[in-house]
């Protein structure tokens, strides 16, 4: 009787599993390709980041264009060019107000989301800007690259951004992002990446060798965990806690 019972277990366990990889092949069969983007161009695509509610996305280009693609019908609705230089990363605010853009020639660029018109630029000091990222309440913008290490903003929606503080990592910054807590979160050249307080006189927090240059960082859109890629076909995938970030 106890082998009869041990063998239902097991069948009952095989079973479930052959259940649970027959929906996934299913779940994962349904994924399919469903539409290629064409910028017209055969430059590099930088970044890609959709609007808060879904409407628009917004890609950037080597060829300096930032494009934004009508989520309901996949066609560009209009386009910003500054001519003569990469736009590396744009983002929308989180309210949906602005779209924050970085250049290649030190420069960020603010447009307005309503009309994807040039609100106001200003020079951030990076010889070039390689990432940009707003804050949950659109309080703050950052912005990071060669030189300069991340640098953060206090916005406004009446006038131009104000400097408010600076963290450095030790070389250039190829990618960082706010986390949920108004850390700083970045990663780049020196194999590292490294979390700051965004204070006006930032608190560096964390410190971690991954191994390779570092490419992207990016937080889940719940606030619960950050990832990090590094040059060297590696991924960290870290979970946030108010004091610490544990590596999982």
């Amino acid at each position: 009787q106890i082998q009869d019972r041990i063998m239902t277990q097991v069948k009952s366990k095989i079973l479930l599993l052959i259940l649970t990889m027959l929906f996934f092949i299913h779940e994962t069969s349904q994924w399919c390709f469903d539409k290629m983007l064409d910028a017209g161009t055969n430059e590099d695509i930088n970044s890609l980041n959709f609007s808060p509610n879904d409407d628009y996305l917004v890609s950037t280009d080597d060829s300096g264009d930032v494009i934004f693609w009508d989520t309901a019908t996949w066609t560009s609705v209009s386009s910003y060019d500054i001519g003569g230089t990469d736009a590396q990363s744009a983002v929308f605010s989180g309210d949906g107000m602005r779209i924050g853009v970085g250049f290649s020639n030190h420069n960020a660029h603010i447009l307005n989301a309503s009309n994807f018109a040039k609100w106001f630029e200003y020079t951030v000091t990076h010889t070039k800007t390689l990432d940009v990222d707003y804050n949950d309440d659109s309080s703050r913008f950052l912005t990071c690259g060669e030189i300069n290490g991340a640098r953060v903003w206090l916005t406004s929606n009446t006038g131009s951004y104000t400097y408010y503080s600076q963290m450095n990592s030790g070389d250039d910054v190829n990618s960082c992002v706010f986390d949920k807590f108004n850390r700083v979160i970045m990663t780049g050249k020196d194999h590292r990446m490294v979390v700051y307080t965004a204070s006006v006189t930032p608190t560096q927090v964390i410190n971690k060798d991954i191994g390779d240059d570092g490419k992207c960082v990016d937080v889940s859109p719940d606030g619960l965990f950050v990832i990090t890629a590094s040059k060297g076909n590696k991924a960290f995938i870290t979970e946030i806690s108010a004091n610490n970030l544990i590596q999982v």
